[in-house]
């Protein structure tokens, strides 16, 4: 039921890149960025937009969580590596 989640996404670097993660990250002592999204069902396809400055990407990590505001995750997260 796409209107009940939204899209967590987490972006992180590769070790001692940590330089290339977004100003706010740093100040918010995260070692990834967040992208967040609405979940959409178009029928087909879903399509998801995140803007990062990390060139060096050691994995993403990719989940739900309640629309209503976050408190953790829903079911299990899948974490691409080894993407680029």
């Amino acid at each position: 039921n796409s209107d009940r989640y939204k899209l967590g996404i987490h972006l992180y670097p590769k070790e001692g890149k940590e330089n290339q993660l977004h100003e706010e990250s740093k100040a918010k002592g995260r070692n990834f960025d967040i992208g967040t999204g609405l979940i959409e069902d178009t029928g087909t396809m879903l399509e998801v937009m995140v803007f990062s400055s990390i060139d060096d990407l050691d994995r993403i990590r990719i989940f739900l969580y309640d629309r209503s505001g976050y408190n953790g995750v829903v079911g299990q997260p899948l974490i691409l590596k080894d993407i680029f």
